[in-house]
């Protein structure tokens, strides 16, 4: 239900988020919603905010932490339903390639999609920000606000582009016996690796291609909310096998993972895998990636980062096969 505070329209605040965004460190509860109350919320423009990380992530971090309120202009890039039912609404960033993700409740979501289209300009009020994946800053906590741009009208019917990625549950088959989970430290679950499988469980970004060897390896599923290198003691070998990575080198026209990087995870014993690693991705994004396969073995739960290589922030997806004799 959307209500009225002040001649600002609100929306019930979003319960479940609380869990995911102890990620970014930016966990918040209901008392918090007292924001949307207050005449001081920072009034940014998503090309500012995107761009401000953009700049320099570390120091974007430190200014928009916390709780402070917040609200952004930008022109809608499209409507993502999730499989929560809740609802992304993506606005466009710096450069065009970065992009605001506003996160609504999914009661709501019905409200937004009828009367929120693409190249539209609205204006959001929320709090709890940070990247979610490269070149994606969240805002969570979302409600319409009428201010810098034309207000959200209940009764309109206008559609929005259709919506992407799809909905539908994945439906994944456990996967057992190669490795050991520590299940009080990670909510990444390890499932039989197949063609068209989704690797984020609330995104339906799917695997569509991947070298032969990889089928039916131990993939590493999670939300786009988790991601990042693979931390020690989260996960342990039952027996000898392979550690795969597929690394996304390329995006929006520009390259994520350089030659000379490839070259640094061949020097710390990767493999660079000949066979390509495909995955569906937006329109007009172009996501390339590249997988590669170092040994492991039995009792090993930590995989560290090669040693002479500075971290690279892009996506990862892990998996694990056993080791022929």
């Amino acid at each position: 239900m959307v209500k009225s505070f002040g001649g600002i329209m609100t929306l019930p605040i979003h319960s479940m988020l609380c869990r995911s965004m102890v990620v970014l460190g930016l966990c918040m509860n209901f008392s918090h919603a007292v924001w949307a109350q207050k005449k001081n919320a920072e009034f940014l423009t998503a090309e500012k905010l995107t761009k401000a990380f953009a700049d320099n992530e570390d120091t974007a971090r430190k200014k928009y932490a916390g709780l402070a309120p917040l609200v952004v202009e930008g022109t809608v890039l499209n409507l993502e339903k999730l499989k929560s039912g809740n609802l992304y609404v993506h606005l466009k960033g710096h450069a065009d390639t970065w992009k605001v993700t506003c996160d609504f409740e999914a009661k709501d979501a019905k409200a937004i999609l009828d009367s929120v289209k693409p190249n539209q300009k609205i204006s959001v009020a929320g709090a709890g920000y940070g990247p979610v994946i490269q070149r994606e800053v969240l805002i969570a906590f979302c409600k319409i606000v009428p201010s810098g741009g034309p207000a959200i009208d209940p009764k309109s019917k206008v559609k929005p582009d259709p919506i992407s990625p799809t909905t539908k549950k994945p439906s994944y088959k456990p996967a057992k016996g190669l490795i050991e989970i520590a299940q009080t430290k990670t909510s990444w679950k390890a499932v039989e690796l197949t063609e068209n499988l989704e690797y984020l469980t609330n995104r339906g970004y799917a695997i569509e291609k991947m070298p032969k060897e990889m089928a039916g390896a131990h993939v590493l599923v999670h939300s786009n909310m988790e991601g990042g290198w693979l931390k020690p003691g989260h996960f342990t070998m039952a027996k000898d096998g392979f550690l795969y990575v597929a690394l996304w080198t390329k995006a929006y026209g520009e390259t994520r993972v350089r030659a000379e990087q490839l070259s640094a995870f061949e020097e710390d014993g990767w493999t660079l895998l000949k066979e390509p690693f495909e995955t569906s991705f937006p329109p007009g994004e172009d996501w390339q990636w590249r997988a590669l396969r170092k040994p492991v073995t039995k009792g090993q739960s930590e995989f560290p980062w090669p040693s002479a290589l500075p971290y690279i922030d892009t996506q990862y997806i892990f998996a694990f096969g056993p080791r022929k004799e």
